[in-house]
């Protein structure tokens, strides 16, 4: 939030910029900001996939804040994708064609939550402060996908 008010700022500085010629040129700045992926720390696959146990011997706090962030940013990518997909169509969508893909999405975004859950409630130590951090990270995704107007309009 910092860093987006410091750029908004130097947006404002640098929006008008008049040079001592005949005429006052006008530049319009804008920063685009591009979210950036964690890189991927071995153990992190291990500890977040849904189709089997999750390994926690190889879980590190590196590995669960590299997968974990890594999960949010794929679900939502994917949801996104999916409402934009769903918005360009002709047909009008159905109920099930809207939410049951977004519900296949968030079987390992739930499975992720609650792996990093599970490791705070065993390994109380070394996760318990990661987890309280996530809990928030994690329940802003869930209710910011169902606050994006494309999908309100489709459900409408």
């Amino acid at each position: 939030v910092k860093m987006l008010q410091l750029l908004a700022k130097r947006a404002c500085i640098t929006n008008r910029q008049t040079f001592n010629f005949s005429k006052s040129i006008v530049r319009n700045s804008y920063y685009l900001v591009i979210p950036e992926l964690p890189p991927t720390v071995e153990g992190s696959d291990a500890v977040f996939h849904s189709e089997s146990f999750p390994s926690f011997e190889h879980a590190s706090s590196q590995a669960v804040v590299s997968g974990g962030l890594r999960l949010c940013s794929q679900i939502d990518t994917a949801i996104q994708q999916h409402i934009e997909k769903l918005a360009h169509e002709s047909s009008k969508p159905t109920f099930e064609s809207i939410f049951h893909p977004i519900e296949d999405y968030n079987i390992p975004f739930e499975t992720g939550y609650y792996t990093i859950r599970q490791l705070a409630l065993v390994r109380q130590r070394a996760f318990a402060k990661l987890f309280s951090r996530f809990d928030s990270h994690f329940s802003a995704h869930r209710e910011f996908r169902f606050q994006d107007p494309v999908l309100f309009n489709l459900i409408r």
